[in-house]
């Protein structure tokens, strides 16, 4: 009896603990599937320096790089010194601006754009993978467009990116027209999200039948995830909070300090969960990552702000990121 009872005890401890490692594989799981931030990563894991790719000597992306610091390449939700830089921690681990106003005016085409961050592993035209700078244009460059006139939420195949990669690329001037990029960019569907998950879906398979996962090319628009991932750099457990918040718009100090934030436009991103394919995801201006069913493809209710690539080899060659004293660039 003795034995068969210590049999007993043994087996619910072993049930026990093996209970206990379900449990926290689940937690690890959810935290790395959800975007949940809980720790700083150290770069021999994530960084740049020793996973990704890195800018080229003497470029704006590595101008931008250094000064997040030699030191601070590694994966951390908070705002590194007074640059208004952070990294974002996926698997790409890019060094992003963020907050409601950071220093990142740069003049391009003689207007003022502003640099998104530093996006590490950007696969270009020919097949080859870089460090760049990503822009977006300060300003609206057309209000109240459709995103696509047929009513499809594929950009590879939508109006606005004939309109953009048309008649508003002609109009660039020669020398900023040099500057851009032609690259891959992510088509995969979401819906809104956390930041890190938004990040994992925007680059998965997810599209509609007949729909392209990618599109290769200049102008796009930018990603649901880099508005999310730009919030807050003044105080880090605000930003560590509204980066755990799957929607923004419970939390006004998140989207009130986030320079992304403006009125209604596109993102590059189709809606998933809706299963239609005229509905996009776009910035509504009160935090939400909206897909209203009122709003599709092809009703003219949206702003654009173009977005693009700098080559990997533009310079930085003046200027202080400040709107009245903006970066400058050259090849």
């Amino acid at each position: 009896m003795k034995d068969k009872d210590n049999l007993k005890r043994i087996l619910k401890i072993c049930w026990f603990v093996l209970l206990v490692l379900v449990i926290v594989n689940c937690v690890i799981k959810m935290n790395s599937s959800y975007g949940l931030f809980t720790k700083t990563v150290d770069s021999d894991n994530l960084g740049w320096n020793t996973t990704h790719t890195k800018p080229e000597l003497g470029s704006g992306a590595e101008y931008i790089q250094n000064l997040a610091g030699k030191y601070n390449r590694h994966c951390t939700t908070d705002a590194i010194g007074s640059s208004s830089l952070a990294y974002d921690c996926t698997k790409d681990n890019n060094l992003r601006y963020i907050g409601i106003n950071p220093n990142n005016y740069v003049k391009f085409n003689n207007e003022l754009w502003r640099i998104i961050g530093v996006m590490n592993d950007i696969e270009d035209s020919n097949g080859k993978i870089h460090s760049q700078l990503k822009l977006v244009r300060n300003d609206f460059a057309y209000t109240g467009v459709a995103f696509d006139t047929n009513n499809v939420n594929d950009y590879s195949q939508s109006s606005l990116k004939t309109i953009l990669n048309g008649e508003y690329l002609d109009k660039i001037d020669s020398n900023s027209k040099n500057m851009i990029d032609s690259v891959v960019w992510n088509l995969g569907a979401s819906y809104e999200d956390f930041p890190l998950q938004m990040y994992k879906n925007e680059r998965g398979s997810n599209v509609f039948n007949n729909h392209n996962a990618f599109w290769i090319g200049k102008i796009g628009l930018i990603y649901p995830s880099d508005f999310k991932f730009a919030v807050v750099s003044e105080n880090n457990e605000l930003r560590k909070k509204c980066l755990n918040l799957k929607y923004l718009y419970k939390e006004s100090d998140c989207y009130n300090n986030d320079y992304l934030n403006k009125w209604l436009y596109w993102t590059l991103t189709p809606e998933i969960s809706n299963k239609y394919e005229s509905i996009l995801l776009f910035i509504v201006g009160d935090g939400q990552v909206w897909h209203p069913n009122n709003i599709y493809a092809n009703v003219a209710a949206c702003n654009v702000l173009p977005t693009l690539y700098l080559k990997p080899s533009v310079k930085i060659t003046g200027g202080s990121g400040t709107s009245s004293d903006p970066y400058t660039l050259s090849l």
